[in-house]
């Protein structure tokens, strides 16, 4: 049988002094004190031992659920972040959305003002096209008219011209033979 002393059980189980001490009195057992040691027999040693197991196991299942429940925590809190990136740079397509559409209504209004422009414009066209055409056809009368006034005018002028003539040529067959002659 063999006794350890607080220190050396322990070192064996790796925890502190404390530790042991702490244990032996949760199981209610009275260790002996020589020379100012005290010193645990072989059957304290396995009940302290098996204890301290029991509690490692236990504070290692412990652990391991705070390091899932950590890990997890991490991971919401990774996902709240990504989350948060998502929300801003979403709010940021949606503002750049926004200043497209606004381009757009401008650049669609200009286009209608544009428009109107133009339809005016060609409404004007029109309307000078329509009163040039009205202009040029009362030309073309006006000059119809002074080219039959013209054409009535030098009619006239022939049919006195050819009279006149015709009456000359009366009075010269009047004349006497000699008289042609003599032009008298």
């Amino acid at each position: 049988m063999m006794n350890y002393t607080v220190k050396q059980l322990a070192d064996k189980l790796e925890v502190t002094k404390a530790t042991i001490t702490n244990n032996a009195k949760a199981l209610d057992l009275e260790l002996k004190k020589i020379d100012n040691v005290i010193q645990i027999d072989d059957r304290q040693a396995d009940l302290i031992s098996q204890r301290i197991n029991k509690n490692k196991q236990v504070n290692s299942m412990i652990n391991k659920n705070l390091e899932d429940v950590n890990v997890s925590d991490s991971q919401t809190e990774e996902k709240d972040s990504r989350n948060d990136d998502l929300v801003e740079i979403l709010k940021q397509q949606i503002e750049d959305l926004k200043k497209d559409k606004n381009e757009y209504i401008n650049q669609v209004n200009n286009l209608n003002g544009l428009l109107k422009q133009q339809q005016t414009l060609l409404s004007q066209q029109q309307s000078l096209q329509l009163q040039s055409n009205k202009k040029i056809k009362a030309l073309e009368i006006e000059l119809n008219e002074i080219k039959e006034d013209v054409i009535e005018a030098q009619t006239v002028n022939i049919n006195d011209k050819v009279y006149n003539e015709l009456k000359n040529s009366d009075d010269r067959n009047k004349k006497g033979f000699l008289s042609k002659w003599f032009k008298k």
